[in-house]
């Protein structure tokens, strides 16, 4: 267990049931993919969470299992654009790794060192993570609301909504 991402089982979840991941282990895996998700780009900026989930799926990785690899792969290959939610089915763990490094790289954007404001990522109940922004910051911040929207529509197959408020 080298990499120090939990106890993996032969089926694909981490610390016993498939789809299912612990607090820490969730947590280094989502850095983890955090620290790689543009992976990709050293082939092409087309399509890169493709090519950087193809390569983490498939290159040699000391210290990551098959599956903890797989769930890296994923997790990168999920933080942009359509959500393959055919390749994450029963994996609801995965899904919700998945849209935080989306969320994360969206608030990101600008890759400046500008200062988030203080905002809440929670679940709501009823299957949806609710993202809420001071209403000022929100409002002169139109493009990141509209990623935000667009990230949204994309994450509309999945059993999870995202919806974005203000304060």
């Amino acid at each position: 267990m080298g990499s120090g991402l939990g106890a993996s089982s032969p089926n694909g979840g981490l610390n016993g049931t498939p789809g299912s991941l612990s607090g820490a282990a969730a947590a280094r895996l989502l850095r983890w993919a955090a620290l790689l998700h543009e992976i990709g780009m050293d082939i092409a900026h087309s399509q890169y969470h493709k090519h950087g989930g193809y390569l983490l799926d498939n290159m040699d990785l000391p210290g990551f299992s098959r599956p903890e690899q797989h769930n890296l792969s994923m997790i990168v290959r999920s933080h942009r654009r359509k959500f393959p939610i055919e390749e994450l089915e029963g994996s609801p763990g995965l899904i919700a790794l998945c849209v935080l490094l989306r969320l994360a790289v969206v608030l990101h954007r600008g890759r400046t060192e500008n200062t988030l404001p203080a905002f809440w990522v929670a679940p709501t109940g009823a299957g949806e993570i609710r993202i809420t922004f001071p209403r000022k910051w929100l409002a002169e911040h139109p493009l990141t609301k509209l990623d935000l929207e667009q990230a949204s529509e994309y994450l509309s197959v999945i059993p999870l909504k995202l919806s974005v408020a203000a304060l």
